[in-house]
């Protein structure tokens, strides 16, 4: 059986970081190759296929300098079962000139993912060094194709059906922490930094509240920032709550009733990010910008950039018990058909036997 190394930062809990875990989600779903990842303290493996090739210190957002010596030290000496390489770090200038020099030494096929969209297309031919380049987004396989990049293909992410579930006792623990009883709860796990999505769900939150009074709606990103300052100034403090990094977020999804993303780019996080489409599976609707690579999920897109419409595609949902149950039963189907870890792990497969052959 063929082995092949995923290189990626390490595999460790805590689970909130979507790269991370569709990296765990691929390698547990290999349909017929040995994966052998790098992994950080409390990573069990449980795919029947999965082993762990080297242990690592605890995984960061980015992977500091020791761990990538420590990576490259590994991918320069590499033994004869791991067959190929499968790469999941962005396209940068050094993580690229590591890439490179590890496939001189031991000329091994590589695939390369790249998971989020450059912030910059230009050049980024030059960052490109797997003999298959995998794009998660139609988006971005378009623009990889328009900037001389070879060789691109999409495979949808995926995530592993069978850990959506819903779960109870900690909506009701986050109900409790968040003072969120008899509250209509809406979720934007986007970010703060990169894209316009914190400011738009901020802005929308009055004209949400003047339809849907009880409505609550849940800031839950990787860090708190000065966002808080103005839903305060504007009265709006009873109606927003800001998290930092989520422990649980499973019962934050079982929570919320509504997911919004209203962002106009993704960079820095994942093309089709994982928490929008654990929403969906848990049959919850999602409300996205009409953006690219966003609509690609499939949820119900609002003009982006138009705060009004996104509060009054939410209050729409949350005043209509029948529409929302559908839209997220909708939601459910598009997940099942299109972004079912399996189907992610079977199209890698083939691209593992193309580049072995």
């Amino acid at each position: 059986m063929a082995s092949v190394l995923y290189v990626s930062k390490p595999l460790s809990p805590p689970w909130n970081d979507g790269g991370k875990n569709l990296v765990r989600d691929l390698a547990e779903a290999a349909p017929r190759h040995e994966v052998a990842v790098f992994a950080g303290p409390g990573f069990a493996p449980s795919g029947a296929r999965v082993r762990v090739h080297r242990t690592l210190g605890e995984s960061a957002y980015a992977p500091g300098l020791a761990q990538k010596a420590a990576i490259f030290s590994t991918l320069v000496a590499l033994p004869r079962e791991i067959r190929a390489l499968h790469f999941f770090f962005a396209p940068n200038p050094a993580t690229s000139t590591i890439a490179r020099v590890a496939l001189l030494a031991n000329r091994r096929p590589a695939v390369q993912t790249i998971s989020s969209s450059p912030a910059d297309y230009r050049g980024v031919a030059r960052l490109c060094f797997g003999r298959r380049v995998v794009t998660l987004s139609e988006y971005n396989r378009r623009k990889l194709e328009a900037a001389g990049v070879r060789g691109v293909v999409k495979i949808h992410p995926g995530i592993d059906l069978t850990r959506q579930a819903q779960d109870a006792a900690g909506a009701t623990k986050w109900r409790e922490t968040l003072g969120a009883e008899g509250r209509r709860v809406v979720l934007y796990a986007g970010d703060y930094e990169f894209s316009e999505g914190a400011r738009l769900t901020l802005d929308a939150v009055a004209p949400l509240v003047r339809r849907v009074p009880e409505a609550l709606v849940i800031f839950a990103c990787r860090r708190k920032t000065a966002a808080a300052v103005p839903a305060q100034a504007r009265g709006l403090s009873e109606h927003v709550r800001f998290l930092n990094e989520v422990e649980g977020m499973a019962g934050l999804l079982t929570l919320a009733e509504i997911s919004v993303m209203p962002v106009e780019r993704l960079y820095a996080k994942i093309d089709m990010p994982l928490v929008v489409l654990e929403h969906m599976a848990l049959g919850r609707p999602v409300v996205v910008s009409d953006s690219e690579p966003l609509v690609e999920t499939g949820g119900i897109a609002v003009p982006h950039g138009n705060a009004e419409r996104l509060a009054d595609a939410v209050a729409d949902l949350l005043l209509d018990d029948r529409a929302r149950r559908d839209a997220g039963a909708a939601a459910r189907r598009v997940v099942e058909a299109h972004f079912d870890i399996r189907k992610s792990a079977a199209a890698y497969a083939d691209l593992y036997d193309e580049i072995l052959r």
